[in-house]
């Protein structure tokens, strides 16, 4: 499920027929929930899922929200926005690579996340919140740079913040909610440019919930979505812990971590202005 954003015309976008990463045609499908992890979801035999896009500025709804049914379960969802060279090739690594590590979170199998298991883990989240994103890609955050130079050596911009948590109840056995705004330090100085800047992402797969955060502009603030003794930090990582945390999160509060940034921006230091991008 998509959060409240609202569309604009992001003049940073892509083309709709060239790659997200290298800006080569030839696109492929690439799927938001791998095909290897079918069998770590939900055991539902639904043949439809539902999207819904929520536009809003202050806390009206400034369109009718857009509900779209979609044929397959969730976890098929595939999105054409990457190449077929990158889509086998280093994406292709990066999901092998991180393949041990997720199904152990994932399943809740006591497992020692070690530094090199919290990088991999970084970087294939930060690689599927820049695919997911692009499903609607005049509202993706990611700037097409940014997107080029993760290909090029793998490391995760310095402005994510990413953590995880073991839910796996209430629809986060496979759930996806995004939230995209536009935002300044101060009304008085308004953004160079008319499009998405912040934006935070919640994935649930099997037991495992992710939050990630992440906004071009820097210094910005760092996530803190609290349940300290629930959420386990992967970047910036914090030493090496153990798996699963020593709380489980309902699924109440998995979705009060993923409107992190609804609160934020709902908080007594936010000014709306009127005619900005929310």
């Amino acid at each position: 499920m998509l959060g409240p954003v609202q569309r604009r015309a992001n003049p940073g976008a892509q083309s709709q027929g060239k790659c997200i990463f290298c800006s080569k045609t030839g696109l492929t499908k690439e799927h938001i929930w791998p095909v290897w992890t079918t069998v770590l979801l939900e055991n539902s035999h639904s043949e439809k899922h539902t999207e819904q896009l929520f536009t809003a500025q202050d806390t009206q709804l400034t369109e009718i929200p857009r509900t779209r049914a979609k044929p397959g379960h969730l976890r098929t969802k595939k999105l054409r926005v990457v190449c077929g060279g990158c889509n086998s090739g280093w994406m292709s690594a990066l999901e092998n690579a991180v393949k041990p590590t997720l199904t152990a979170l994932a399943t809740s199998q006591p497992h020692a996340l070690t530094p090199d298991d919290m990088a991999v883990l970084g970087r294939w989240v930060a690689l599927k919140v820049m695919v997911a994103e692009c499903d609607t890609r005049d509202l993706a955050v990611t700037p097409p740079d940014v997107r080029k130079q993760f290909m090029a050596d793998q490391r995760v911009p310095s402005e994510f913040r990413i953590c995880i948590g073991q839910c796996g109840v209430r629809g986060w056995e496979c759930g996806y909610y995004r939230h995209a705004a536009t935002v300044a330090r101060s009304p008085l100085v308004t953004p160079q440019h008319r499009f998405k800047n912040i934006h935070s992402v919640a994935i649930g797969i099997g037991d495992l919930f992710i939050f990630a955060m992440y906004t071009t502009l820097s210094g910005l603030f760092n996530a803190n979505p609290n349940y300290s003794d629930a959420l386990v930090p992967v970047f910036p990582a914090q030493g090496a812990p153990t798996w699963p945390p020593p709380r489980r999160l309902s699924g109440e509060q998995a979705g009060w971590i993923a409107a992190t940034l609804d609160r934020m921006l709902r908080g007594g230091n936010v000014k709306w202005v009127p005619g900005w991008p929310t």
